[in-house]
């Protein structure tokens, strides 16, 4: 009896733990769909837990037991910042993720198109989100030179040759591989006629 008084008067380290592994758990539907989908549901999930978390603190806090409200709290501290440390890098951990699983797919799509023009590298529209009319896209580009890292930090505002403008981040998956967002309603190909110098 006296050693389940004791356990009951101690903070449980275990809330917070299962609470950062439900954060991880939360953020699978950003992997597992695509672009937008993926991220509302998480938002949504995220959200409603952090209340039920914080309804739970409060009720339990006006029935005055500090140490279990302490540790509830705890938990909804502990999921905020995970799924807020996710959340930063949902578009690098939905790239990697997709990367991971299906790589050799996509990699014998690019690799099988015809070479093209002089300038160009071989890429497909990998993937893509948007609503209503601002679609924001994607691609997976192979670039045999592995020269795309230099091509974007010396051309700051994202137009790097005649097809190849408006990257808004690029993230490299492995060698000659990368994956190249473009700013929302921009496309491979959308340049237009390059500026003269």
């Amino acid at each position: 009896m006296a050693e389940a008084t004791n356990s009951r008067n101690q903070f449980n380290w275990k809330l917070p733990i299962y609470a950062g592994i439900l954060a991880l758990a939360t953020f699978l539907p950003i992997v597992a769909f695509d672009g937008a989908i993926g991220l509302l549901l998480d938002i949504f999930v995220t959200v409603t837990t952090c209340l039920v978390l914080l309804v739970v603190a409060i009720v339990i806090a006006f029935r005055k037991n500090w140490l279990l409200c302490g540790a509830v709290f705890s938990m909804l501290v502990v999921f905020s910042a995970v799924s807020y440390g996710l959340l930063l890098n949902q578009l690098a951990l939905h790239t990697e993720a997709n990367w991971l699983l299906f790589s050799k797919k996509y990699k014998s799509e690019v690799l099988t198109q015809q070479v093209p023009p002089k300038g160009d590298l071989k890429h497909i529209e990998w993937d893509g989100w948007g609503w209503g009319s601002n679609d924001t896209s994607m691609y997976l580009v192979f670039d045999p030179d592995d020269s795309l890292p230099a091509l974007i930090k010396s051309h700051p505002t994202g137009r790097l040759n005649g097809e190849l403008c408006g990257v808004s981040w690029m993230r490299r998956l492995q060698n000659r591989w990368y994956a190249v967002l473009f700013y929302t309603n921009t496309a491979w190909g959308d340049c237009g006629p390059t500026p003269a110098n």
